[in-house]
């Protein structure tokens, strides 16, 4: 295949594998907030894995279908014969053995070109695209039909709206009104990288690390989706720390800007309920010398940019905002920047946002959590679900804790997926 994009060498193997079918905190750190677990929020009980997802949906699908086209389960036929064709078929049809589970026949050459068309450009296929592809007796037809559809126009609009709608690019954002330009501007770049091929470990570093006007430099519209305009400087930071971690690792972050995860978590992620408010801190601070400037423009007014600062620090001082107080710990009143996956720091003399850009997209989760939601598009569900909320300690089967549940419905696939 021609032409391939981080893009593209993620979704082929998808699309062509045949499968389309319809630390324990001490006392001290602990005590760096005492917010009761009734005052949390956040709602355990609407975190479902992906079989119970399946489940509801299934439910719900036989609750409203009409009863001529409900399912009728009598002695399904056997599907058509397994020829794996790549390591995606060995884990899923793999999987379906061991499970007793009969697969469908395989999809016809009209069903594969809708579904393929519409996974990849969001379109329908014309007639005339159908016809030649029916006449077309080759053996690698189907394969042929997802180069063409990769390297076509519509591929990279699709997915600039998909990227776009990850990293939220709207108009108006939830604490901030965006503006047109810098919309259009966002967009631009999005779709600039996706139709040049640039990685996408690249397009996250520059999203990450972006400076300039907002209406020239599109990548540096990230931060405006969560500037936080009615608190102090650390909630951005904070807002940006949660929202960071989920579109890239799927992992949230967000309960532990205002409380440990102990006593918190422990029912919806239990690698976080390990983890410390003072962890989420040493996170946030790598955005901590991020700067929203003013710039002239050419009708004589100014447009925003973000820059960086050479100072600044994530300080616990603050009793207003969002979250709850940030005051000082065992003495601590300036939190320095600590990833919060391996506690990696800023190289000397590297900026703060661009030594997180790198560490992240270095990080084996970065790569799991791609896969997983291009998969997720693709498939409906994820490997694992929710596709945003990776529970780190419940990954690998070799090393679950007794009485834990798996979160990936099919683990070594997603391991093979990332590497």
């Amino acid at each position: 295949m021609q032409r391939l994009t981080r893009w593209s060498r993620l979704a082929t193997p998808l699309l062509a594998a045949g499968i389309f079918v319809a630390g324990t905190p001490s006392r001290g750190e602990d005590e760096i907030v005492n917010l009761p677990a009734a005052d949390c929020t956040f709602q355990a009980d609407q975190i479902h894995s992906a079989p119970e997802i399946w489940h509801r949906l299934s439910q719900r699908a036989e609750a409203v279908a009409p009863s001529s086209t409900r399912r009728r389960v009598t002695n399904p036929p056997t599907g058509d014969p397994f020829i794996a064709k790549n390591f995606i078929d060995n884990e899923v049809f793999g999987k379906m053995v061991r499970d007793g589970i009969v697969w469908t026949s395989r999809s016809s050459d009209t069903e594969f070109l809708r579904r393929v068309t519409l996974d990849l450009t969001g379109e329908i296929p014309d007639a005339a695209t159908v016809r030649a592809f029916i006449a077309d007796q080759s053996a690698d037809k189907r394969d042929r039909a997802i180069d063409r559809l990769l390297k076509s126009d519509a591929f990279t609009d699709r997915w600039t709206l998909w990227l776009g709608d990850l990293v939220e690019n709207v108009q108006t954002a939830t604490n901030t009104a965006i503006g047109t330009a810098p919309r259009n501007a966002y967009y631009k770049y999005i779709h600039d990288s996706i139709q040049q091929s640039k990685p996408y470990d690249l397009i996250v570093r520059e999203l990450i690390a972006g400076t300039g006007d907002v209406t020239v430099k599109g990548e540096s519209n990230y931060y405006n989706r969560d500037r936080q305009n009615n608190g102090p400087a650390q909630d951005t930071y904070d807002n940006l720390s949660s929202s960071t971690g989920a579109r890239f690792l799927a992992q949230p972050y967000q309960c532990l800007s205002c409380h440990n995860g102990l006593g918190h978590l422990e029912q919806v992620n239990t690698g976080l309920s390990k983890k410390l408010r003072y962890d989420f801190w040493q996170n946030a601070a790598f955005f901590a010398q991020v700067q929203f400037d003013r710039v002239a423009n050419s009708t004589g007014g100014t447009n925003q940019a973000i820059n960086d600062n050479t100072t600044g620090a994530y300080r616990l001082n603050t009793t207003s905002g969002n979250k709850t107080p940030r005051q000082p710990v065992n003495g601590e009143s300036s939190i320095e920047p600590a990833f919060f996956l391996t506690k990696e720091k800023p190289a000397a003399g590297e900026s703060r946002r661009a030594a997180y850009g790198r560490v992240l997209t270095a990080h084996p989760q970065f790569a799991r959590a791609t896969v997983n939601y291009l998969w997720k598009e693709l498939f409906g569900l994820g490997i694992v679900e929710p596709a945003d909320s990776f529970d780190l300690l419940r990954q690998d089967p070799a090393t679950l804790a007794t009485g834990a549940t798996l979160q990936p419905t099919h683990p070594s696939l997603l391991t093979q997926l990332a590497s």
